[in-house]
This record gives C-alpha cells, structure tokens and sequence, in this order.
C-alpha cells in the first residue's frame, strides 16, 4: 500500500517481517513498564536514524504511540505516521 502512495519512497527496516523487533509496547508493557517500553522503541528510532529516513509507519497505534514516545525522549526528528493517515492524505 505504502508504494501506491505518490512521493512516498519506502524503505525497510534492516530487522524486519519475521526478523522484527517490537516497538516495546504491545502485551501491557508500556502500561507495566514504561521507561522499559520508551529504551526498546528508542532502538527502533535510532535504527530508523541511521537509515536517514524521514519518517516511521506502522499500521498498529501502540507502536505509533510508542515511537512517538521515543522520538520525544531521544531528541529525534522521525515522524511517525500510522499507515491510515497516509493514506487519508493520499487520497485528498
């Protein structure tokens, strides 16, 4: 779907599909463990940094959540974006 938006250049994570890692969110763990949940997302954030992308998408609104989170604590200035709202934009 991603690649079906115009202007919109999609690159994947190195861990990815069933090489994955959590954002650190799901299962109540942000809920149990917050600080725990923000250090697990800020490995995605700073593996998405390295990447030089502009931007994180993720179809599940914990992840949003929690990336944002990490964004915020890390000084980031990835936007992260859930799959829906872009493709909202997309279509005007």
């Amino acid at each position: 779907m991603l690649k079906a938006i115009p202007g919109i250049e999609l690159i994947e994570m190195p861990r990815n599909r069933e090489n994955a890692w959590c954002c650190g969110s799901g299962g109540g763990v942000k809920a149990g463990y917050g600080d725990w949940a923000v250090e697990i997302a800020g490995e995605r954030v700073k593996e998405a940094d390295k990447l030089g992308v502009q931007a994180v998408v993720s179809a599940c609104p914990l992840c949003c959540r929690n990336i944002s989170d990490a964004v915020a604590k890390i000084g980031s200035k990835l936007k992260v974006y859930d799959v829906i709202e872009l493709a909202s934009q997309a279509l005007g």
